[in-house]
């Protein structure tokens, strides 16, 4: 994946480096297509439309749901990736990132996962968004 914190189209960037890295190998236009879907559902720009998806996205929102000491940790460590953004920029951004997340019907959407990890993601970023918002 590409991934740069500077950039919003990372996801996009990684769907196009997949199909040009691998225009050439033995997978069929269908199956290279379908991966290149799959990549772009990570932006999560709208709910699942197919089992494959929702365990895509599930799995990319699983640190969400990790208990509190590992997700404050994580927050930590989003802050420092984005170093470079004012602090209050940063918090007015972040926050605005929690609470999408928080404002959605459900963050996971396969059952196993919104059993498993939906209390603790809507705990840990209602905690977090708290902290963003404390001046």
């Amino acid at each position: 994946m590409i991934y740069d914190p500077h950039a919003a189209d990372n996801e996009a960037r990684s769907a196009d480096w997949f199909a040009q890295h691998f225009a050439d190998s033995t997978l069929t236009d269908q199956q290279r297509a379908r991966v290149h879907e799959l990549i772009l559902a990570t932006i999560h720009p709208h709910p699942p439309t197919d089992p494959d998806m929702a365990l895509l996205q599930d799995i990319d929102l699983s640190i969400l749901g990790a208990d509190a000491e590992l997700y404050d940790r994580y927050e930590g460590w989003i802050r420092q990736e984005y170093d470079f953004v004012p602090e209050e920029a940063f918090r007015k951004g972040r926050s605005a990132v929690l609470q999408s997340f928080l404002d959605q019907g459900v963050i996971y959407h396969t059952a196993e996962l919104r059993e498993r990890l939906e209390v603790s993601a809507r705990d840990n970023l209602s905690r977090a968004l708290i902290q963003l918002l404390k001046s």
